[in-house]
């Protein structure tokens, strides 16, 4: 698998770096497929990608709190392909009080399908390996979204379900944690090409 860079593409100028322990890889899932009040220009689903949620998210009077600042630091369209939005050493827009120190990774769509999923399985194993941090749903996050009575990634995606799937990927063993895994070439080469992820995963 490879991630397609759209930094330049998707990212405001000067975004606020991240603090360093990162502490979260957070789950969401999106879709500006609906006709809101606040999305008046709907964009299907299987065309959606980085660059348009980002036009999307920072238009309008009210936006979609955002502050211009692209939300998510990965998307995975509906074709299973992965976006990289945001350097990894910079803040996204995401969950509110939780965006300092946490990667955000959005699947398009209500439930992800076999490419997408298989494609996050794949982008949260490298990110675990950078990061070394749990990954959490957003809405499991208390106080992260401004709507209390928001579900996100919703009921679609079981994040015990993924994170069992990204420990059998990177074969770690019940007692295993990621904090243990030799990462230091793997962050030297990713800062070495600006924060990008480099598919350190085999695909197969």
């Amino acid at each position: 698998m490879t991630v397609t860079n759209r930094i330049a593409e998707c990212m405001a100028p000067n975004p606020l770096p991240v603090v360093h322990p990162l502490k979260w890889i957070v789950i969401h899932k999106t879709s500006l497929a609906e006709l809101e009040p606040h999305n008046p220009k709907p964009i299907a689903d299987d065309v959606l990608d980085g660059p348009l949620l980002v036009s999307a998210f920072c238009r309008g009077p009210m936006g979609f709190y955002t502050t211009n600042r692209a939300p998510y630091h990965v998307l995975v369209r509906t074709t299973g392909a992965a976006e990289q939005m945001l350097a990894l050493d910079r803040v996204g827009a995401h969950a509110r009080r939780y965006n300092y120190a946490s990667l955000a990774v959005a699947v398009v769509g209500e439930t992800p399908n076999r490419a997408q999923y298989e494609s996050l399985v794949r982008v949260c194993a490298e990110l675990a390996l950078y990061a070394r941090a749990p990954i959490v749903g957003h809405t499991d996050l208390p106080n992260a979204s401004v709507d209390p009575a928001k579900r996100c990634p919703g009921g679609g995606l079981s994040i015990p379900e993924l994170t069992l799937a990204v420990r059998s990927r990177l074969q770690l063993n019940a007692g295993s944690s990621w904090r243990a895994l030799p990462t230091r070439e793997v962050e030297r080469r990713m800062f070495a090409a600006g924060y990008q992820l480099l598919s350190a995963i085999s695909p197969t």
